[in-house]
């Protein structure tokens, strides 16, 4: 990957309705780093927007998986509360009547969340990755040490 240009989705200067316009327009390629879920009330909607984008734009928008992006954890009501991945997809059903749908679409999100790569290199100089790999994904393999 050549001319990465990483923006920080919290800018105030970043709308998502601009988002399209702005990704489409620019020779930059946006590299998001996991962590979509659990971290407010609106992490459906931004994983939402965020699979939009990499449909949209499949060559300049990359997204990574974070530990979050790990059915144990983003499932886990009991930790994360109404800020759980669960529970906000869960709500999101009850409040279009779809009360039995909320578990489908949580299911369906993990679902794409397996196929989102862990790591990338830029230029082969630069490592990235997000801070916490899932615990499930890291077991050795037979006799090497690390990541199998």
């Amino acid at each position: 990957m050549r001319a990465f240009c990483v923006k920080k989705i919290a800018q105030p200067s970043f709308r998502w309705s601009d988002a399209p316009a702005q990704i489409d327009v620019t020779p930059s390629r946006l590299l998001c780093l996991g962590d979509y879920v659990d971290r407010g009330p609106h992490s459906v909607e931004l994983t939402a927007r965020l699979l939009a984008l990499k449909v949209l734009f499949p060559h300049r928008v990359y997204l990574m998986r974070g530990n979050h992006e790990l059915r144990t954890i983003n499932g886990d009501e009991d930790l994360y509360g109404a800020g759980s991945f669960m529970t906000q997809c869960k709500a999101l059903a009850e409040m279009a009547d779809m009360d039995e749908e909320g578990t489908i679409v949580w299911e369906r999100f993990n679902r794409s969340f397996e196929f989102m790569p862990l790591a990338a290199t830029l230029d082969n100089e630069v490592f990235c990755c997000h801070g916490g790999i899932p615990r499930a994904l890291c077991k050795p393999a037979k006799g090497k040490r690390g990541v199998s």
